[in-house]
């Protein structure tokens, strides 16, 4: 009767409906917060009762939140067959129509259950498709865009045992770790065709507020490259790459850099194409003067290599002139070598090594032709003190 009555009184009894089915959230939500907020009232202030009324008033809130989540995602798509597509297509795969079906979703307010059309894949033995879920960017582990991104974020400084347990205790959700791993791999393969693009967009930005900057330096955009030795589930340790690529205005302040990252892999093939690949695109975007281009790195294999095959060899993109890029050994990584030739030359961890090690650091960092003079000092040192074979492989070791 009523959907009889909604046909032919239109749009106007459809609105009213409407009106009607959204306040009810709202009334339960404002009689709930009146029981709260009544509950409080009626006893003694004290520190715990302040902190239960603000944790009940936020458990209200987020219950509310949760059924209008739920009621609008539902509301999206009528029970008409007939009024859905009996096809889809979704990458290169064919799907038809079957029944609604009910999925448990979770959001950053709870869980929700939505109804929607389940389509079959066409193949079969291959996976269903909820052409409303894709709608509304539901990703793999059945979750919403926001509590994906809330997800991610908090996966980049925790572990997966943190991140399930404030995920149980912010939003009442009981993830696996297969549901959390498959979760962010879906999260992250959502964003990767949209990342290139916004991290060339940044660093032009930075580009141009550096070139507008004032100071008597050039800008700079500086590469850098490094390893990192990450844990492997299957036990032991393996090298990932990293990469960043930073703006320095004229002032030499660091505005702004893009990391770059990629799980062991030999020869770091992946890292490479996307770090000259971020480089190749933002020099052919950006019209004003090339600025200063640096690279700056430990003495490892790859960041050698990468060097010699690409950067040394590369050319404006634009233009076609050959770029001119410093290449800088970082002040860190070299001064472990110094470390090695005091120790070849005075013994471990002895006063005079320690003293030499000190004033070769100043020479190598504050004088010109600094690394020149602390090598000539090093060589005179070897030449006048008694040493062993072995204390003279590694002085040369660390020395080349």
């Amino acid at each position: 009767m009523v959907v009889k009555i909604t046909r032919q009184r239109g749009l106007r009894t459809e609105a009213i409906l409407g009106v009607a089915t959204a306040a009810r959230p709202l009334e339960a939500f404002q009689k709930r917060l009146d029981e709260v907020v009544e509950r409080f009232r009626s006893e003694a202030a004290t520190p715990q009762r302040f902190l239960d009324l603000e944790n009940a008033l936020h458990a209200v809130a987020a219950e509310a939140c949760r059924q209008v989540v739920e009621r609008e995602a539902n509301r999206l798509e009528s029970d008409d067959k007939k009024a859905a597509p009996s096809k889809v297509r979704y990458h290169k795969e064919n799907y038809r129509i079957n029944k609604k079906t009910p999925a448990r979703i979770a959001t950053r307010f709870g869980a929700i259950v939505v109804r929607s059309f389940y389509y079959l894949n066409a193949s079969d033995g291959e996976a269903g498709l909820h052409p409303l879920h894709v709608r509304l960017g539901v990703g793999a582990g059945a979750a919403t865009p926001a509590l994906l991104d809330r997800v991610a974020r908090l996966s980049v400084d925790h572990t997966q045992a943190e991140v399930r347990a404030w995920l149980r205790r912010e939003h009442g959700l009981v993830w696996s770790n297969d549901r959390l791993r498959a979760a962010l791999a879906g999260f992250r393969q959502a964003l990767s065709p949209f990342v290139a693009e916004l991290q060339k967009t940044r660093l032009l930005g930075w580009l141009r507020q550096a070139e507008r900057s004032r100071g008597r330096h050039r800008p700079v955009l500086a590469a850098g490259r490094d390893g990192i030795m990450v844990p492997m589930r299957q036990g032991g340790y393996k090298e990932g790459s990293t990469a960043t690529l930073s703006v320095y205005d004229r002032r030499r302040r660091r505005l702004g850099t893009i990391y770059l990252g990629q799980m062991p892999e030999e020869k770091q093939a992946t890292l490479t194409r996307s770090l000259t690949a971020l480089v190749t695109a933002t020099l052919l975007a950006w019209q004003g003067p090339v600025p200063r281009l640096a690279y700056i790195t430990d003495k490892g294999s790859a960041p050698d290599d990468y060097y010699r095959r690409v950067l040394k060899k590369m050319k404006h993109p634009r233009t076609g002139t050959r770029l001119h890029w410093e290449w800088v050994v970082d002040f860190y990584h070299v001064c472990t070598y110094l470390g090695k030739m005091a120790d070849a030359l005075f013994d471990a961890e002895t006063p005079a090594g320690a003293q030499w090690f000190a004033k070769m650091r100043r020479w190598l960092r504050d004088r010109p032709q600094g690394a020149a003079q602390v090598l000539r000092s090093a060589t005179q040192l070897l030449d006048r003190r008694p040493s062993t074979k072995g204390q003279q492989t590694e002085f040369w070791k660390a020395y080349r």
